[in-house]
């Protein structure tokens, strides 16, 4: 508003129109057209963070994503056990076409990949502040994973690693979404050649927990009972599907509690396939305790349920056979002998799942198994 100084020197004319446009703007400038302007802006604001991607939605791809990392590579083997954050660049190309350099921070992570690979799963730390400025929103930590080993099967176990990841995808959004990648590690220091690998990264787990409409849940310790009947009759037999005996609820071991508070829902979601008898890595084992000596051999973890209560879990799984074929078909990275491998594997797990009393045997067999020691 002009100080009175100047309204005083207006002119009869000018002053009018003045007073017009002051009454003008006083009329849409009222409380509720306050309230209304800025519930628009609220929802526009709004709008644009339900826009926004995540750190990892920013990598996801039709098909692979290159990636380059650069880190001091001897001190990250070396120091491996320490799963110590080191400085690293990460560069890619996004969407379209453009260069991205992030600065960003390693670790090394894992459990038994830790003490058996020479390269064992990473952690990635991007900058909040970058991030932000780029207009991602968090978390912005991510989970990755490469050859264990230097050679053609240790690339190959990536490869069928990831599809099982993708191939729980197909059967429920309670799960891990990941991204195929092949990575180039480039040691700074100059002192090891740059190396190529397949690799995935997988998705934040609070971002899968937040998908699911809950939240990540940390109990110091969890029975099957206090989970989500369904769900977890689903991951129990998925996980007999592709021959992972490698996890179980009561000791936490490779599975993410997701707690939805309003429905009054806990589920379970599995990690870390390396295990399976799918992806049949050299160095896996099943447990001492199971009846089985071999990780190819299917053993079914799960509750003991009454005749009947497995079926509908079942028929998901028999009505999803023809995408699970397509998905594990899907991956051309893949060389004959894997590829062979992994429908072979799949059509015999079909064939238990589609014998009434294959499948009854089988579950009868191992439901309630545990590896705790009985009180």
């Amino acid at each position: 508003m002009p100080k009175l100084r100047k309204i005083i020197r207006m002119r009869p004319l000018q002053y009018i129109l003045y007073l017009a446009v002051i009454t003008c703007l006083s009329l849409h400038l009222s409380p509720s057209s306050l309230y209304a302007q800025n519930s628009a802006a609220d929802e526009i604001t709004a709008s644009k963070a339900e826009q926004a991607v995540s750190v990892f939605e920013s990598l996801m791809r039709e098909d692979m994503i290159h990636l380059t990392l650069k880190t001091n590579t001897r001190k990250l083997v070396k120091e491996k056990m320490k799963e110590a954050y080191q400085p690293a660049e990460l560069t890619y190309l996004d969407l379209d076409g453009n260069t991205i350099t992030r600065q960003v921070d390693v670790k090394t992570r894992g459990n038994l990949r830790l003490n058996v690979c020479r390269y064992p799963p990473i952690r990635i730390k991007f900058s909040k502040e970058e991030i932000k400025r780029d207009g991602l929103i968090s978390p912005h930590k991510l989970k990755l994973v490469s050859c264990c080993e230097p050679g053609d099967l240790y690339q190959q176990l990536v490869l069928k690693e990831y599809l099982v990841y993708k191939l729980y995808n197909v059967l429920t959004d309670n799960s891990f979404r990941v991204q195929l990648a092949t990575i180039s590690i480039e040691d700074t220091e100059g002192k090891d050649k740059p190396r190529e690998t397949f690799a995935f990264v997988i998705e934040d787990e609070d971002e899968m927990a937040d998908r699911m409409t809950g939240q990540i849940y940390d109990p110091k310790a969890v029975t099957t009972r206090a989970l989500h009947p369904s769900s977890y009759d689903l991951l129990a037999m998925f996980q007999f599907m592709v021959g992972n005996t490698d996890w179980f609820v009561l000791n936490k071991h490779n599975v993410k509690f997701v707690l939805n508070k309003e429905a009054k829902t806990l589920k379970a979601v599995p990690y870390d396939f390396d295990y399976a008898g799918l992806v049949k890595s050299p160095y896996a084992v099943p447990n001492e305790k199971m009846p089985i000596t071999n990780v190819m051999d299917r053993f079914f973890i799960g509750k003991c349920r009454d005749d009947g209560q497995y079926d509908e879990v079942i028929q998901h799984i028999m009505d999803k056979k023809e995408e699970i074929m397509a998905v594990a078909n899907s991956c051309e990275e893949l060389n004959r002998s894997s590829s062979d491998w992994v429908i072979k594997y799949l059509q015999r797990s079909y064939d238990i799942l589609e014998n009434p009393k294959a499948i009854t045997k089988e579950i009868e067999r191992g439901c309630d198994w545990t590896p705790l020691p009985k009180k």
